[in-house]
């Protein structure tokens, strides 16, 4: 089956692809197993690290989604670089408690 490439000019060209994997969405627990489970998928589909630092934003959720947007620019281009940030800024304890606590909290 041929791949179809959708290609606009000055974007990056990311192949169309039906059958694309995901992890489930990020919130809290272990950030670098999920990773792992986000590489594997990344792998899967054919991105490369450029294409992975894109993605990787849109599957947070919560707590990890303000820690990623509070990280400087410089690393947010490089798959390797944003999973450094990240581990280096997420703590599992915390996360969890955030959760715990938004969950008491609701109505």
């Amino acid at each position: 089956m041929a791949k179809r490439t959708d290609a606009h000019p000055g974007s990056l060209s990311v192949p169309a692809a039906i059958n694309v994997s995901f992890p489930r969405q990020f919130d809290n627990g272990d950030f670098i197993e999920w990773a792992s489970r986000f590489e594997l998928c990344s792998r899967s589909n054919g991105w490369n690290d450029t294409v992975m630092a894109m993605k990787l934003p849109t599957l947070l959720e919560g707590d990890a989604y303000t820690i990623y947007q509070s990280l400087p620019g410089d690393v947010l281009s490089s798959y390797q670089a944003l999973k450094q940030a990240m581990v280096a800024r997420i703590d599992p304890e915390d996360l969890a408690h955030s959760a715990l606590q938004r969950f008491e909290e609701r109505p």
